[in-house]
């Protein structure tokens, strides 16, 4: 019997080789020192002696998070392609050092 990707992956889940599903980049922890910069999150160390919190939302038009918002690979909705890979890579690696990225 051939298996499917989506079988193997479960198998391979089920028997916990170490490898975490869903990756969590900021904690519901996090939340208290969070901001949104629109395309980007930023997390502010609890203290600070050098800018504000609220002076740095100012300055970059941000917005707090809510209390208890996490950003991991589970709740993410955006994806990248394999094409929006490749577009990136042509981009930012492959023009640097000179090659193209084909098929």
């Amino acid at each position: 019997m051939t298996k499917t990707h989506s079988q193997i992956f479960d198998e391979l889940s089920q028997n916990d080789l170490g490898e975490k599903l869903h990756e969590e980049m900021i904690t519901d922890r996090d939340s208290l020192n969070t901001i949104d910069l629109g395309k980007y999150y930023a997390i502010f160390p609890s203290i600070s002696f050098m800018h504000t919190e609220e002076g740095f939302i100012t300055h970059h038009k941000a917005v707090k998070v809510p209390f208890g918002f996490k950003y991991n690979s589970g709740t993410n909705t955006q994806w990248e392609t394999i094409e929006s890979l490749r577009q990136l890579m042509a981009v930012h690696v492959a023009s640097s050092i000179g090659c193209f990225i084909d098929d």
